[in-house]
């Protein structure tokens, strides 16, 4: 994926991608009162939120760990090409951050 391709994802878009990535089943259901984006995480059969990757930085802190054992030289690289400075990591936002782990793990 490069970063035209992930600017046209929509947020929700977004947020699945890195919730697969985080070890949730997502998949979407119906009710009476609305459609609505529902998980499982890793093997358990409770449906749970999916954290709010996007404005997050505690979300994201927990992807970037994962991520890190992977793929640490990819990572850093999108980070550096985003934010453009040596100081990457102490003043990317939640979405920046989200940006960088999608490039990465694309």
């Amino acid at each position: 994926m490069i970063s035209e391709e992930y600017d046209k994802l929509s947020d929700e878009e977004i947020q699945i991608k890195l919730a697969e990535f985080d070890g949730y089943k997502v998949f979407f259901t119906t009710t009476e009162m609305c459609d609505r984006l529902v998980a499982q995480h890793e093997g358990t059969l409770k449906e749970k939120p999916i954290p709010d990757y996007l404005n997050d930085l505690n979300a994201c802190h927990e992807l970037e760990k994962e991520l890190l054992k992977k793929y640490p030289m990819r990572y850093w690289g999108y980070c550096r090409r985003l934010r453009r400075i040596e100081s990457v990591m102490y003043h990317a936002t939640a979405r920046q951050r989200c940006k960088a782990i999608v490039l990465t793990i694309a």
